[in-house]
């Protein structure tokens, strides 16, 4: 599907060409036991669970990574602190995978504890309790990533806490987080769709991780971390889900290029433009400020004449999640179309 924008700048005809794609893969719900998208609600639509609202815990209707998100604003000097849970998903003894979508800069806010929880279903005083968790990580020296923790009934414990760039997920913009968990196997880590590490779990065949306490985001299975000394996560989440299976790689990264365009695991959403800014002819070139994603490739292409298939590839980026600026050239030509498409 393609939208087609066209403006005049300075008396100079000037096309802009958004070429989109996409379309959900219905396997990607196959073995969904949780699911929430905050588009409409902030409930849990695969398996009607209901969200218990804690403080002030907003969804906003858009600017999440495919529209509406969870807000939750929380600091020493916010009373009650914010964050929503369900009642737990029965994982049992069964692999399962993890998603959340993350933005925020200051996930800790000044709070007593500096690994808070956003997605949890555990006390999370100690690691060595039953459950599973994703924390801000609490490298004193490497800030803005996040940790993961795995404890059984009978097992033991097993964390991933990364100190590589690519595991650098609170810097104000939205970022995917995945974990897959083969119980005899291992757990695998994903950041914006890739590959960034895996831990042996092995040793959890056959254990249970569920303990009893709530399915919480922003905060442990609890409800009161460190047992109510005030932390709780700061900042947006998105696109809550839980599956009773192991994602393959493929289909991380399909959730995450899906969500690029807007579309939810129900398909839903998409395909949507590329956000463009500040879009304007200076002198003989046309600039414009393109909203890319982390990871994501864009091919910026031209064309003098639409009536024809000969596009030339005049710039290829590679997103970072920031906006990207583009200068494209007008000269020797009555008519130029652009266009910034994803491959």
């Amino acid at each position: 599907m393609k939208s087609v924008i066209k403006s005049h700048f300075a008396g100079i005809p000037v096309g802009l060409l958004l070429a989109l794609t996409s379309a959900a893969n219905a396997s990607l719900t196959n073995d969904l036991v949780f699911y929430a998208p905050f588009s409409a609600t902030m409930n849990d639509v695969q398996n009607g669970g209901v969200a218990t609202v804690h403080g002030a815990a907003t969804r906003l209707d858009s600017g999440g990574a495919c529209g509406g998100f969870l807000s939750l604003q929380n600091s020493t000097n916010i009373v009650p602190e914010q964050f929503i849970d369900f009642p737990d998903v029965v994982i049992g003894t069964n692999d399962f995978s993890v998603q959340i979508w993350v933005r925020s800069t200051d996930p800790r806010a000044a709070q007593a504890e500096d690994d808070v929880a956003f997605f949890s279903n555990k006390d999370w005083n100690s690691g060595w309790n039953p459950g599973w968790v994703l924390a801000l990580g609490d490298h004193y020296w490497l800030t803005n990533r996040f940790e993961w923790n795995l404890s059984g009934l009978t097992f033991g414990r097993c964390d991933f806490d990364p100190t590589g760039r690519n595991a650098l997920v609170f810097d104000g913009r939205w970022h995917q987080i995945v974990v897959t968990h083969a119980r005899a196997v291992d757990a695998v880590f994903y950041v914006d769709g890739a590959f960034i590490g895996s831990a042996d779990i092995s040793g959890f065949a056959g254990d249970t991780v569920n303990a009893g306490l709530r399915l919480a985001l922003g905060n442990d299975g609890t409800g009161s971390y460190a047992h109510g000394d005030g932390s709780s996560y700061n900042g947006d989440l998105d696109e809550a889900a839980i599956w009773l299976r192991v994602l393959t790689p493929q289909e991380v990264s399909e959730v995450y290029q899906n969500a690029a365009q807007g579309i939810d695991l129900y398909g839903n959403g998409g395909p949507r433009c590329m956000y463009l800014t500040n879009a304007c002819v200076i002198g003989t070139n046309f600039v414009f400020m393109l909203q890319t994603l982390s990871n994501l490739s864009y091919t910026i292409e031209y064309n003098d004449d639409l009536g024809t298939t000969n596009w030339k590839c005049y710039d290829a980026r590679t997103g970072d999640g920031s906006l990207v600026p583009c200068c494209l050239p007008m000269t020797n030509s009555l008519h130029r179309f652009f266009r910034a498409r994803q491959p």
